[in-house]
C-alpha cells in the first residue's frame, strides 16, 4: 500500500513566508513610488517633458506588475494555508476512524 505523508507545519511556514514576501514587496512598492512618479523635467523643451512623461509612464506601469505579484503572492499564501488545514483536518478525521 501506497503512503503520502504530508508535513503540516512545513506547509504552514511556505505560508508564512508567501505572506511575509508579499508585505516585503508590498513596502517596496510603497516606498518606491514617490521616487519613480514624481520624475522632475530637466528641461523647459518639448523632449524633456515628453521623455519624463514616457518615463513616468514606464514607472507606473511597472509599480502596477509589482502590485499584482503582490496579489499573487497572498492567493499563494491563502492556498498553500488552507491546504494544510484541510490536510490537518483529514488527518485528525482519519485518525479519529481508526479509533472506533
Amino acid at each position: 500500500m501506497d503512503t503520502v505523508a504530508i508535513n503540516t507545519p512545513v506547509m504552514a511556514g511556505t505560508a508564512a513566508e508567501l505572506l511575509a514576501s508579499a508585505v516585503a514587496l508590498q513596502s517596496t512598492i510603497f516606498a518606491a513610488t514617490p521616487l519613480t512618479t514624481a520624475i522632475v523635467t530637466p528641461g523647459a523643451d518639448p523632449v524633456s517633458a515628453t521623455g519624463v512623461a514616457s518615463f513616468m509612464a514606464n514607472n507606473a506601469e511597472s509599480l502596477a506588475m509589482a502590485q499584482m505579484h503582490v496579489a499573487e503572492l497572498v492567493q499563494a499564501a491563502q492556498a498553500v494555508g488552507d491546504a494544510s488545514i484541510a490536510y490537518q483536518i483529514q488527518d485528525l478525521v482519519g485518525k479519529g476512524l481508526l479509533l472506533v
